[in-house]
């Protein structure tokens, strides 16, 4: 029988799948690519193992009447010849008419007439096949579904593909030598290696959309038993590169593919917030708290309440029923004389109304006499407790009080300006390092790393610190007057100093991070979008140690949502934090003492941490040094105490200290020489090579509390009037309620980001241009993103604590 043609076909098949969907007319590397994985035992394989039986009877005929032995002879012996003349044919899948030259060349090539039967029974084959009748494809259709998958177990590897994967593999190709729109457009979306691989673009993502797209329906045809049906479905294979063949190349072979499970429960979490935040809202905007409201009234102490309601009054003149004249005026409430006489300083804020005993005659209310003792009191109406709960998340209520620029006498105000600028440097930073392996110039990235003005950018790092030590200042100037007020410590305001610091970060932080571990993964899709966080499975595990703000110190290489090692110190910071400031309170001297000894005992901790580190001491050179140092409280608390030291400054002089003015611009010289030191002395690393160790570990050492004393410096003189116009900047009233939010900013742009990279469907060609725009969007998205989950998590947390504990 013959089967070497049937191989022949099938070859050919397997080139055109590769080399002619597009409908490319050059095909000078189909006999190349063939002579890679197609020898003599992989021929002899396919033609072994054809079953013509399974052909139909129009072909089978056919190749019943061919000399068989002689055709498969010369296949076998002339493979080169055919690979050669492959390369120099114009065959495409658009060009079938070009096929019979092109085997005919193969097996009668140009003045050989030896062999004259072998040729003419060649070339009455040709005809039979690819006759003046033109070509009918489907014809051939159970001759390539024979062929394709014998041919596919001779390329290396795929002797490991079976099941269904092997035949879906061989509907594909069959698709693309048939000219099916699907399978051309399968293949048109693969990821092909572009220009720019020496310069770092080794993420081949295709055409994420176009694939998604595809949907083929293809009717039951030849050997074919069902008609078929499927949808695109992307995936991506991770190739490793040789070393050093492409910039950034490394990654292990493995395969992801898209889907989409459901979620409902953590949804359901979520908008029960999101029902209080509407229902609360509806009812204070329709006034219906104030209606189940009962009136104002106070009570002398004894048994008689009197009840307080609204009058109209003639300037002048005693209201009555029967007074046409009656009109609105500023406050001012009329008495009788002996109610005159008394002082009680909370009717003041009683405006425009009149005291009465609730008795009304038919000339209107009716006037008495109260005597009103020091001890009277005003009874605050309250509406019952479910409608105060639902109108603590009214948008009427928390947003106002988000958005007010309203501060304290004694408030801080350069704090909010600073707080604004470095939560902005924190996101600059993260704008870069996330764009780390989804750029299409890596190497100009890394350039660009090296510039002497990215160090601005690159020690972002301390921005953190920053943060430890506004916390650390408003811990000891809020404590301390605190214990001032109350002449002394108590066991109720220690108490609330804890309570309260958890019901202000927990709200907001558990949703997020609850948020972040659930649905997080539904939040995209695309070629860059794993369908799994990086960290799933340390949420699935250790969720239990961010509850507990333990997660920086307790399985801290597998801690869930990576940027709540924060968070973790920050708290931490917070509970020892009375070790030193009662002592402050009591004993000045030994509270100073204390925190100097808490800032050396950092350092030999940092210390001694970095000594027995191996590898780069700098956070992207070394993999252990974010668990094993960066994030530890015992090596990052100095920011802190130096903190406590500057807001016991400003409580201990009451935000008044006089300065010499020279010794006043003296520190500013220095505080802002110190700032740009620290944060542009590493560019040595950049043009001569990373430190020495040693050098390298007393840097990280003494570089944390430098900085911290440095900005000290600045909320000093700042608060106490030597800040000038920088003081100006930092205190302007609008860093006010973006300085609430930033908390939520910390936690909410990490999604922005994330999402962000995660679901383009290429890469992006990085420029300073470029990511200021990318910053500009993240940094004003998070925003809006912090201002709404303030709104259901925190602002009406904070209200139900005031409402719970009110004295």
């Amino acid at each position: 029988m013959m089967k070497g043609w049937v191989a022949v076909l099938g070859i050919l098949a397997v080139s055109a799948t590769c080399f002619t969907p597009l409908g490319a007319q050059n095909t000078t590397s189909i006999g190349s690519f063939l002579r890679s994985f197609i020898n003599r035992d992989s021929i002899a394989g396919v033609l072994n193992s054809i079953q013509i039986r399974n052909l139909p009877p129009q072909l089978k005929d056919i190749f019943q009447r061919i000399d068989t032995d002689a055709i498969a002879t010369q296949l076998l012996n002339q493979t080169d010849r055919i690979f050669a003349e492959l390369d120099r044919s114009d065959f495409t899948l658009s060009n079938l008419a070009a096929l019979p030259a092109a085997l005919g060349q193969i097996f009668v090539p140009a003045g050989n007439n030896s062999n004259a039967a072998q040729n003419a029974s060649v070339e009455n084959f040709l005809q039979n096949i690819f006759g003046a009748q033109g070509v009918n494809i489907d014809t051939y259709r159970p001759l390539m579904q024979e062929a394709l998958p014998l041919l596919l177990d001779q390329v290396p590897g795929m002797q490991l593909v079976q099941g269904q994967c092997k035949k879906d593999i061989g509907l594909f190709l069959e698709g693309l030598l048939t000219g099916q729109a699907w399978a051309m457009n399968m293949f048109d979306s693969y990821g092909k290696p572009p220009a720019g691989i020496l310069y770092g673009n080794i993420r081949w993502l295709g055409q994420y959309d176009e694939c998604m797209r595809v949907e083929a329906n293809i009717p039951k045809v030849g050997l074919q038993k069902i008609d078929q049906h499927f949808k695109g479905e992307y995936c991506k294979a991770y190739i490793k590169f040789p070393s050093g063949a492409a910039p950034g190349a490394g990654g292990s072979p493995t395969t992801t593919c898209s889907h989409g499970p459901t979620c409902s429960f953590p949804r359901a979490v979520v908008s029960v917030f999101a029902f209080f935040l509407v229902v609360g809202t509806l009812i204070e905007g329709f006034g219906i708290d104030k209606i189940l409201t009962p009136a104002k009234s106070f009570s002398d102490g004894g048994s008689v309440m009197y009840t307080v309601v609204p009058m109209k009054e003639k300037i002048g003149h005693k209201p009555n029923g029967n007074d046409s004249h009656v009109q609105d005026v500023n406050p001012k409430i009329y008495f009788s004389s002996a109610f005159k006489k008394a002082h009680f300083i909370s009717f003041t804020k009683l405006t425009r109304l009149f005291v009465c005993n609730g008795e009304v005659d038919g000339n209107g209310v009716s006037v008495i006499d109260v005597v009103v003792s020091e001890k009277t009191k005003v009874e605050e109406p309250q509406a019952p407790a479910l409608v105060r709960l639902f109108t603590a998340f009214s948008l009427y209520t928390t947003l106002p009080r988000l958005l007010s620029t309203h501060q304290g006498s004694a408030a801080i105000t350069c704090l909010n300006g600073i707080r604004v600028m470095s939560i902005g440097w924190v996101v600059l930073g993260h704008t870069y390092s996330f764009s780390f392996g989804n750029v299409d110039n890596i190497v100009f990235e890394f350039e660009e790393t090296k510039r002497f003005s990215f160090n601005a950018v690159g020690n972002a790092l301390f921005s953190v610190d920053s943060f430890f030590l506004l916390s650390g200042v408003l811990a000891a100037y809020l404590f301390l007057r605190q214990l001032r007020r109350e002449n002394g410590i108590r066991p109720k305001t220690m108490i609330m100093y804890y309570v309260h610091r958890i019901i202000r970060l927990s709200p907001l932080y558990y949703m997020l991070t609850f948020i972040y571990a659930t649905l997080t993964i539904y939040m995209g899709s695309g070629p860059m979008w794993n369908g799994k966080l990086h960290d799933g499975e340390f949420c699935a595990n250790n969720w239990w140690t961010n509850l507990l703000y333990l997660n920086n110190v307790i399985n801290n290489k597998e801690q869930c949502f990576d940027l709540s090692w924060y968070i973790a110190n920050d708290f931490q910071f917070y509970v020892v934090a009375p070790l030193f400031l009662i002592p402050l309170y009591l004993k000045p001297m030994i509270g100073v003492l204390l925190l100097l000894l808490g800032i050396v005992a950092c350092g030999l901790a940092a210390a001694f941490t970095l000594v027995g580190m191996e590898g780069d001491m700098h956070l992207f050179g070394n993999p252990d040094f974010f668990a094993d140092y960066y994030i530890l409280p015992w090596c990052r608390i100095s920011p802190y105490l130096v903190g406590l030291m500057v807001g016991y400054i400003l409580y201990k002089t009451n935000l008044k200290i006089k300065f010499n003015k020279f010794l006043a611009a003296l520190c500013w010289l220095v505080s802002l020489g110190v700032i740009f030191m620290l944060t542009y002395v590493r560019h040595d690393e950049d043009q001569n090579g990373p430190w020495e160790k040693d050098a390298a570990i007393a840097y990280e050492v003494i570089s944390r509390p430098l900085w911290a004393l440095a900005l000290g410096w600045v909320v000093i003189a700042c608060a106490t009037g030597y800040g000038g116009f920088i003081n100006t900047i930092l205190s302007y009233p609008a860093w006010v309620p973006l300085g609430r939010l930033t908390f939520a900013v910390y936690f909410v742009h990490f999604f922005i980001i994330t999402i962000y990279q995660s679901t383009r469907i290429k890469d992006i060609t990085i420029s300073d241009f470029t990511v200021a725009i990318l910053f500009t969007a993240y940094i004003t998205l998070a925003y809006a993103a912090a201002l709404v989950a303030s709104l259901l998590f925190e602002a009406p947390i904070l209200g139900l604590e005031k409402m719970i504990l009110r004295k």
